[in-house]
């Protein structure tokens, strides 16, 4: 971490890997979230 707030070039960098993690997990959850409604909407039926 404090290598980070040392150097600007670094956190920078961090932050965007940051950045990409979090969409991938987004997607991710979006896809779970259409296969539980699936199979919400067959036990329904």
């Amino acid at each position: 971490m404090a290598e980070a707030i040392n150097n600007g070039e670094s956190s920078k960098t961090k932050n965007k890997g940051k950045g990409k993690q979090i969409e991938d997990n987004e997607t991710d959850d979006i896809t779970q979230s259409d296969e539980n409604l699936s199979a919400i909407q067959l036990r329904e039926e």
